[in-house]
């Protein structure tokens, strides 16, 4: 390779190494723990009822599966219309959530002119003061006098 096609696979080798711890470790923070879920949805019960982690794939037991399918989605079924009942809100809330912050953020981007500022402020204002409230409730447990150290 010589001239502009080597210079362009440098650069994606650039990026794809600058990228590839982040990659690397969300995979570790993904893949294992889901991994560690199925073993032991796969594996069995001791004696005394408590889960036991099958790591071998081979040897996972469809038992539990077809169990909590059949919560789902069986004739016996508790779960489903749970779930069903979850999405709708998820989805009725998300609606609410675009009909009431596009008109807004459309509002400050075009319209907002010097009071640009002003109005971004008092947008995000109420997450602030969540953090705040957190904030001097730990202050309050963590402190000389406070609840943590007066045992």
């Amino acid at each position: 390779m010589t001239g502009p096609s080597r210079g362009r696979s440098q650069h994606r080798l650039f990026w794809a190494a600058l990228a590839a711890p982040g990659i690397i470790w969300l995979a570790l923070l993904f893949i294992v723990p889901f991994y560690a879920i199925l073993a032991i949805a796969g594996g069995q019960l001791d004696l005394f009822g408590n889960p036991v982690a099958v790591w071998n794939p081979l040897h996972w037991s469809s038992a539990n599966f077809t169990g909590a399918w059949h919560d789902v989605a069986g004739a016996s079924a508790f779960v489903g219309p749970i779930i069903l009942r979850t999405l709708l809100y998820v989805a009725l809330a998300s609606v609410i959530s675009l009909v009431i912050a596009y008109p807004a953020a459309y509002f400050v981007a075009r319209f907002a002119g010097r009071r640009k500022a002003l109005f971004l402020i008092l947008l995000i204002a109420p997450f602030w003061i969540s953090y705040m409230m957190r904030m001097l409730a730990w202050i309050d447990l963590l402190q000389t006098n406070g609840y943590v150290n007066r045992c």
